[in-house]
């Protein structure tokens, strides 16, 4: 430190620039220079603290003094669902904010209408809205050129009105748990939507921030080889069937060679006996992040291959639907519960019933083993209501120490899909934070930024 402290303020600065926003906080709190440089405009003017599980509401408040209010101009709040909303109440007073982003978060309508009212220089700006809010707008926005809502309902022609409170619009883009994401220009230069994996074909005159990327939907590789793989950003397959190891071979090569892969969807996994695929899929896909598998039949030696896989891997999002895997592959569990990289996980067994008693601990440890772990989910008919109120309960408890992590485990009587979308569910949907359903839904995330 006295080393570090020895250099000149403009020195330092340039040190703190490369650093994420989280880290300027914590550096308030070593010593007074430091907090004082970490509250620089030239830090400050763009913050992000997207997801950022480290990141109390105190020390927000803390860090956020008026000195740091009046220099921001890009702030990203978005996916801080355990922050109440008082904690975020501040951004209304960012008087120099141009762009602000508030998905995912517990403020509402009425706190989305006062930033809109009180900041005048805001022309972009995202949050989350139920449905049933959009007729709800008191007053017309003109300022707003660019705007993204996550819609927490079914869409409708919720747009064209959107488009009255908001006549200045040049950008809008959606998200729902149905169409996942759209974008377009209001003055019809361009449009572009993704689509349970389908991409429409890019305008000529198409911003280069959408172009960077590609989500795409293949059933076969020959299909896949057609593009160029170094935009492919996720990748979704269904009735994947691997007849013979010669076809398992060609996928791994294809996907393999997306250097840019983060997010695979396998669905309808089909696995020969005998053959080792995860830990081969893995290592050929080093920036994978997003892991989500729907396997059909009983696949023999498979989940104990993707146990070791998962050990080796930095996948932060796994989602697994198969039968058999909880009660005759323990091994699995013990995996995830060894994952150091794990940050979301949706577990559905499809077995009806167990011929030995459900492992309630070993399930826990899942939960307790990672500290960085926020959302956790398992469904499956043969967990008894008492075994799944035991966990929940623990569950809860452990949201006393890390207020960022929710769970629910449910015996679950039909798919996980149908928690967010059947009536009877509407209680148990209310405690999944919207960044983590698109791991019910075996989708592509429902947040994408530019």
């Amino acid at each position: 430190m006295p080393d570090l402290l020895g250099l000149s303020d403009e020195v330092l600065l340039h040190i703190l620039s490369y650093l994420p926003s989280i880290d300027l906080i914590q550096c308030c709190q070593m010593c007074r220079r430091l907090a004082a440089l970490a509250r620089d405009k030239t830090l400050t003017r763009s913050l992000d603290f997207y997801l950022e599980t480290r990141l109390t509401p105190s020390d927000l408040k803390t860090y956020v003094n008026r000195t740091v209010r009046d220099s921001i101009q890009k702030l990203n709040l978005s996916s801080l669902y355990w922050f109440p909303a008082q904690d975020l109440r501040f951004v209304s007073s960012c008087k120099q904010l141009t762009y602000l982003n508030i998905m995912d978060t517990k403020l509402k309508l009425q706190d989305i209408e006062k930033i809109l009212q009180t900041l005048q220089y805001l022309d972009s700006i995202a949050f989350s809205l139920e449905t049933s809010e959009v007729e709800s707008f008191k007053k017309v926005y003109p300022q707003i050129k660019n705007l993204a809502i996550y819609f927490r309902g079914n869409r409708s022609t919720l747009e064209r009105s959107l488009t009255k409170v908001f006549p200045g619009l040049e950008v809008f883009r959606f998200f729902t748990l149905a169409l996942f994401y759209l974008a377009y220009s209001l003055t019809g230069r361009w449009r572009l939507t993704y689509s349970n994996g389908k991409r429409s074909p890019p305008e000529a005159d198409e911003p280069e921030s959408h172009q960077s990327f590609a989500f795409v939907e293949e059933r076969c590789c020959k299909a896949l080889n057609s593009r160029n793989k170094s935009r492919i950003y996720g990748i979704r397959m269904t009735e994947v069937e691997f007849k013979s190891k010669a076809s398992m071979d060609e996928m791994l090569q294809s996907v393999g060679e997306c250097t840019n892969l983060q997010i695979l969807i396998l669905r309808g996994l089909i696995i020969p006996r005998g053959v080792t695929f995860f830990d081969r899929l893995l290592k050929s896909c080093p920036k994978l992040t997003s892991l989500f598998i729907s396997m059909d039949g009983r696949p023999q030696n498979s989940f104990s291959n993707l146990a070791a896989a998962l050990k080796q891997s930095s996948i932060q999002r796994f989602a697994l639907t198969a039968r058999g895997w909880l009660e005759n592959d323990r091994v699995l569990i013990d995996s995830l519960a060894s994952c150091d990289s794990l940050r979301m996980c949706s577990l559905v067994e499809l077995s009806q019933a167990f011929e030995r008693k459900f492992d309630v601990q070993r399930i826990k440890k899942i939960v307790d083993n990672n500290p960085q772990l926020q959302f956790f989910f398992l469904g499956t008919k043969s967990v008894t209501n008492a075994d799944a109120k035991q966990i929940n309960r623990h569950m809860t408890e452990v949201r006393k120490k890390r207020p960022f992590f929710s769970g629910l485990v449910i015996q679950l009587k039909k798919s996980a899909a149908a928690i967010l979308k059947d009536p009877d569910y509407a209680q148990q949907a209310g405690q999944i934070p919207d960044c983590s359903k698109h791991l019910l839904l075996e989708e592509f995330p429902p947040f994408l930024e530019d």
